[in-house]
């Protein structure tokens, strides 16, 4: 009887957030790196507001504008910026080119922390080139980008089964707020929640 209950749980548990998934998509079902780390239009971020895109650069619209050289540049949190926008790499780059007035040129950046090549790709494919770019530039950090194993499809996994994933993920957020308070020294959630 408890094993038929048990069952029964697990299985309604799974078909609840699948459902709730598809009505409502959260990246916290997701290994897709692109939905899980990128900006919310007009959020801000280090006091810098978003644009619609939820990249942390200026708004660019689609369409070119005539006589200028525009480049695309994808990366990780490099690209993003760790720092105010104005001393931003990509920021400064495209006012560098710009500094003698000979011809315009437009940066879009579109870094996004966390990323690695196979979204830098993904991007570019299905984002970027909606820009016409002349150029796309990717920024590679050696850190991690040269010792990623790609898939052939370069596609993220889906989950095998969303109960898995969420209790997984609910477990890895309570483990780091455990040690994140343990190094604070002070209780931990998950040490309250298991009491």
């Amino acid at each position: 009887m408890f094993l038929l209950s048990f069952v029964t749980v697990v299985a309604l548990g799974e078909v609840l957030l699948r459902a709730y998934h598809k009505v409502r998509p959260v990246a916290y079902f997701t290994e897709d790196k692109l939905l899980k780390y990128r900006g919310k239009p007009h959020e801000k971020v280090m006091g810098y507001q978003l644009n619609s895109r939820g990249f942390k650069d200026r708004e660019h619209s689609l369409e070119k504008p005539a006589g200028t050289y525009r480049i695309a540049a994808v990366g990780d949190s490099f690209a993003f910026g760790s720092v105010p926008y104005p001393a931003n790499y990509l920021t400064l780059l495209e006012e560098y080119l710009n500094r003698d007035g000979m011809q315009s040129f437009e940066v879009i950046d579109m870094g996004i922390v966390g990323t690695e090549p196979p979204e830098y790709f993904r991007l570019v494919r299905d984002e970027a080139l909606l820009y016409e770019p002349d150029m796309v530039l990717v920024s590679l950090f050696t850190g991690n980008d040269f010792y990623l194993k790609l898939e052939k499809n370069m596609s993220p996994k889906k989950p095998l089964s969303f109960l898995y994933t969420f209790l997984h993920n609910t477990f890895r957020v309570l483990g780091a707020v455990d040690v994140l308070e343990a190094r604070r020294g002070g209780s931990s959630i998950s040490r309250r929640w298991c009491q």
